[in-house]
């Protein structure tokens, strides 16, 4: 999120390019060798960010909800060993479900007494000790069902870990929430349509989300914030323990604003590419090419 980082990589080229024998033609070289969308693509990996913190906290509302509708004490407790090894799981007050252990707390609040398999639940979710911060009670993401398999997450202002992209892939990024990183606050209403039941039934073997909405990020201390709104939607794979799928290219487009005045399209596809369309407020747009291992594959 701290904009002025983003251009660091730049320096050990430019001086490079002081050195040469041909400054002309080392100039050229030089400009070329840029990654000219490099803004853009934080851009986009933050907007990412976002999303798998909701998409993540929805899966651990889904396996919780899983756990309530158990048919069995047995069943239930194939599921403990499977979701919450070494937690336990308490209703602490009327329909407020704590998921603990001595360092973490993982506590739903059941709005109206349903659970997320039933019309009209909406279940706010109090604490996550992975996806975003502790919160006070006004500030609760809410998990709604809207249909069968669908969904709707709203974020309001909610703490989530960003921090910068120090990571070789942008899955091993999208993977990582740890805690002493930077954070950004998230509002966002997404609605997804999943394969759930499937999943559940043991006929598939990742969860398939279709995301649809828009949100937005703001780093308080850098006074900086990005929106985003999905135009296509975002068919994404998530693991039951709520991380994004690796080596499972995503596909979607979205449109992403920042408050520089810059802004970008980006469209993700099956072929492993991320297309950004990159427009600078002070200089034409440009195009550059990713993929899913955050790889810059833009023609030279």
């Amino acid at each position: 999120m701290k904009r002025d980082l983003r251009y660091m990589l730049l320096l050990p080229l430019a001086a490079f390019a002081l050195m040469s024998c041909d400054p002309i033609e080392e100039d050229q070289r030089l400009i070329e060798s840029f990654d000219h969308t490099a803004p853009a693509y934080v851009m986009f990996v933050q907007s990412m960010k976002g999303i798998c913190a909701a998409s993540g906290s929805l899966v651990s509302a889904l396996n919780f909800n899983e756990w309530l509708i158990a048919p069995d004490e047995e069943s239930r407790w194939e599921l403990e060993d499977k979701y919450y090894t070494f937690r336990k799981i308490r209703e602490v007050k009327e329909n407020l479900w704590d998921i603990y252990d001595s360092a973490s707390s993982e506590l739903y609040f059941l709005r109206n007494g349903l659970t997320l398999s039933d019309n009209g639940a909406v279940w706010q979710a109090r604490q996550h000790p992975t996806f975003f911060h502790l919160l006070d009670s006004t500030i609760n993401p809410t998990i709604s069902h809207i249909a069968e398999d669908k969904f709707e997450v709203v974020f309001e202002n909610v703490p989530i870990v960003v921090g910068l992209y120090p990571y070789d892939t942008l899955f091993k990024y999208l993977h990582s929430w740890h805690r002493n990183y930077d954070t950004a606050t998230l509002t966002a209403e997404l609605s997804v349509a999943t394969n759930n039941a499937e999943f559940r039934a043991g006929d598939a073997p990742l969860l398939q989300f279709v995301i649809t909405g828009s949100g937005k990020l703001y780093d308080q201390s850098e006074r900086y914030e990005l929106a985003f709104e999905i135009t296509e939607p975002l068919r994404v794979s998530f693991e039951d323990n709520g991380l994004i799928a690796s080596n499972k290219a995503s596909v979607g487009t979205m449109h992403i604003t920042n408050s520089l005045g810059e802004w970008a399209d980006v469209s993700m596809t099956l072929y492993n590419t991320i297309v950004i369309d990159y427009h600078h407020k002070d200089s034409e747009s440009v195009r550059g090419y990713y993929n899913w291992n955050g790889a810059s594959v833009t023609p030279r």
